[in-house]
This record gives structure tokens, C-alpha cells and sequence, in this order.
């Protein structure tokens, strides 16, 4: 009797690991044939230095010699982190909108955006609404930095580190310094 009782043990435990491993292999298969069957989002081409920027309205890039947008939008954690930088950029760069422009641009209507950049003491004037893809972006933050014809001259994607800020200082000083 006691052979039987083991004997029977040993067919339910190979039958529960026999169902097991087959449910674990279909399971594999298909999500194979669904990460296959998926379609993979088009890549964004990002504008590159030299490259015309579409017009957005209402932006004038002949209004200044250079114009930086500034892309965010409510709800970006990186947007939120450099907060304090893009306050201090717009603060040095008020009185010297001929020079450069400084523009925010977001997916949301420019009241929502004025609110947003409000909340952190960040003042820019001029708000653009645009899309991802008329901005040719993937995500926020994004500067792009443009001449007075609207050639794009630099693109800043993302959180920017210290370096990355004192580059971005360093492609607007460079312009006034060409201006003197």
C-alpha cells in the first residue's frame, strides 16, 4: 500500500510540474509574438544645428538675434528640477529681449503654461503652444537655440547637469560677445 500511496505522489508531482512547465513555455511564446507584433513608436528626428525651424506662433525669431526656446510641460519631473535654472536664465535675460529671445513652448495653452512656470518664480512672456512633432521632440525638458533667420544652432534634451547649464550660458554668451 505504501508502494502505491508513492508511486501515485510521484505521478501527481510529475503531472503538476509537467502543467507548469508548459504553461511557463506558453506564456513565453506569446509574449514573443506580442513584443514581435507590437509596433514600435516612429523616432522622432530631433532638429540638428543648421536645420530650419518650422514657424510657431506667435514667435518672431527676426526679433532677436537669438531665440531660445524653452520646451516643458506641467508634470515633468526633469522640467521641475531645473526650475531654478531656467529662474535665473530668465531673469538675466529680461531687458535684453533683443538679444536674446527667450520663449517657453508646451503642448498646453498658454494661460496653463504662465500658471506653471508661475508656481516656480520662472517669467517668461511669450508662450507658445505647439506639438511634439511640430517641435520634432520626444520629451521634455528641450531647449533649442535659433539665430534670427530660425536656424537651429544647439538642442539640449533632458535634465540638464551643471556642465550642461553653464553650455547653454556659454552658446548665449557667445552671441553677445559676437555682437560687441
Amino acid at each position: 500500500m505504501a508502494g502505491r500511496f508513492e508511486t501515485l505522489a510521484n505521478l501527481a508531482i510529475v503531472a503538476v510540474c509537467v502543467a507548469v512547465g508548459t504553461q511557463v513555455v506558453i506564456t513565453g511564446v506569446r509574449s514573443a509574438q506580442s513584443a514581435q507584433s507590437a509596433p514600435t513608436p516612429p523616432k522622432r528626428e530631433v532638429y540638428k544645428p543648421g536645420e530650419r525651424m518650422t514657424p510657431l506662433t506667435p514667435i518672431d525669431f527676426a526679433r532677436a538675434d537669438q531665440t531660445l526656446l524653452l520646451v516643458v510641460r506641467d508634470g515633468c519631473q526633469f522640467c521641475e528640477n531645473n526650475m531654478a535654472f531656467y529662474r535665473d536664465l530668465a531673469s538675466a535675460l529680461k531687458g535684453n529681449e533683443t538679444a536674446v529671445q527667450l520663449v517657453a513652448v508646451t503642448p498646453t495653452a498658454p494661460q496653463t503654461t504662465h500658471a506653471y512656470l508661475g508656481r516656480y518664480g520662472v517669467e517668461i512672456p511669450l508662450v507658445s503652444q505647439s506639438t511634439f512633432d511640430q517641435l520634432k521632440i520626444s520629451g521634455t525638458p528641450t531647449l533649442i537655440l535659433t539665430n534670427r533667420d530660425g536656424i537651429v544652432s544647439n538642442v539640449w534634451v533632458g535634465q540638464l547637469s551643471d556642465s550642461r547649464q553653464a553650455e547653454v550660458l556659454r552658446a548665449l554668451h557667445t552671441s553677445a560677445r559676437a555682437r560687441s
